[in-house]
C-alpha cells in the first residue's frame, strides 16, 4: 500500500516537472499578480530554479581558463575543452596544448569564440570602419 503511495507521488512530481519545464518558454503573462510571482519563486521543485546558471557550458565546448584561488597556475590562459560536466557548476576540462585534464568551477572559465562566428564579427567591425 505504501509503495503504491510513493509511486503514485513520484509519479505525480514528474508530470509537474514536465508540465513546468513544458511551460518554461512560454512568455509571462503581464497581469499577473505579485502572490502569482512569489509562488512562482518558492517553488523548489521547480527545474529552473535549482539549476540556476551554474551550468553555462556544454561537453565539447571550447573555453578559455581564467582561473579563481583554486586553478592551478599552470592552467591559466590556456584553452581548453569541456570534457564532462560535474555537480554543482564544476566541470572536467582538458587543455588543448598539454592534453591534461583537471576539474574547475564553472566561474574560472569563459567561452571561446568559434572561428566562424570570431571571422563573422571581424567582417561587421570592418564594415562599420
Amino acid at each position: 500500500m505504501e509503495d503504491d503511495r510513493r509511486l503514485f507521488h513520484n509519479a505525480a512530481l514528474r508530470k509537474r516537472r514536465k508540465d513546468v519545464t513544458e511551460h518554461a518558454d512560454v512568455p509571462r503573462r503581464t497581469g499577473s499578480s505579485s502572490r502569482d510571482d512569489v509562488e512562482h519563486v518558492l517553488d523548489a521543485e521547480s527545474p529552473a530554479a535549482v539549476k540556476g546558471v551554474q551550468y553555462p557550458f556544454a561537453v565539447g565546448e571550447r573555453v578559455l581558463i581564467m582561473g579563481n584561488k583554486r586553478t592551478p597556475e599552470k592552467f591559466v590562459g590556456k584553452e581548453a575543452v569541456i570534457t564532462l560536466q560535474c555537480l554543482n557548476g564544476w566541470y572536467l576540462v582538458k587543455a588543448l596544448d598539454s592534453g591534461e585534464s583537471t576539474r574547475l568551477q564553472y566561474r574560472s572559465l569563459r567561452k571561446l569564440l568559434e572561428p566562424q562566428t570570431l571571422a563573422r564579427m571581424q567582417g561587421l567591425v570592418s564594415l562599420r570602419d
